[in-house]
């Protein structure tokens, strides 16, 4: 993995090798406690950097890139959220307080920090998320905080998340995707996370999580599918009709 060094100390002049693969990894601060989300001028800054990235160095190297990372971390975004006036009364409007919906909110706010970057690198360019979700709540609560829908632009390797449907991020960076097993559980939109805990502990087989938005791009290869009957979505209900058709069974 290159590092890419794009703060605004850095120079700017990046070694790359001559030959062989290359996976970058973007250096930009974005792990730094109490990154200043709303600093319109560090933003700019990081922009820049990885315009020049595409404009200078993509030309000579998409052929023998494999991807690159943004963001090297913890997902618990809020455990080092800087929380400045603005972002307080936008947490305030919320009215619940709650550590799980506290992690949900800073993670919103990073992910669309991480889209609006990406606009800057090449669309080609495989982006990828390394999110460590130790210490972040129950199992429910972490499928709920790293589901892919919250971070859909990117290629999502995760630690310490149990059932995956995407990739594993173990040691020495390296990732791998998660076993294919015959069982899942539709991850609703929108359900409380006692009662969504409550169904994975019932569920005695290997299953893989799938949000309810990506459920006819993400079920090949289920052949029982655990749902959450009166927190599933009418499109979502709607869906369920094509995996049946499909040949696949529901446990309700």
């Amino acid at each position: 993995m290159l590092t890419i060094a794009c703060r605004p100390s850095s120079t700017l002049h990046w070694e790359i090798p001559e030959n062989g693969p290359l996976f970058f990894r973007f250096e930009l601060g974005l792990e730094d406690p109490f990154f200043m989300i709303e600093d319109v001028m560090l933003f700019e800054s990081l922009s820049l950097a990885l315009k020049k990235f595409r404009d200078e160095v993509w030309p000579k190297v998409k052929d023998r890139t494999l991807g690159a990372v943004l963001y090297r971390g913890t997902a618990d975004f809020s455990s080092r959220y800087l929380w400045t006036e603005r972002q307080l009364q936008n947490w305030k409007e919320i009215g619940e307080e709650s550590a799980h919906l506290k992690r949900l909110f800073c993670a919103d706010s990073f992910a669309y920090y991480f889209q609006m970057l990406s606009h800057s690198l090449p669309d080609e360019l495989p982006i990828y998320l390394l999110l460590d979700a130790s210490h972040t709540g129950t199992v429910a609560e972490k499928h709920q905080l790293l589901s892919s829908t919250r971070f859909e632009h990117f290629q999502v390797a995760t630690r310490a998340l149990p059932f995956t449907n995407g990739l594993i991020w173990s040691e020495n960076d390296t990732f791998y995707p998660s076993e294919k097993v015959p069982h899942a559980l539709c991850l609703p939109d929108k359900c409380p996370t006692e009662v969504l805990q409550e169904k994975m502990d019932q569920i005695s087989q290997p299953y893989r999580v799938i949000p309810e938005a990506r459920l006819t791009e993400d079920w090949e290869g289920v052949d029982t599918l655990h749902v959450l009957n009166n927190y599933l979505s009418e499109q979502g209900k709607r869906k369920l009709k094509g995996f049946v058709a499909a040949g696949g069974q529901i446990k309700y």
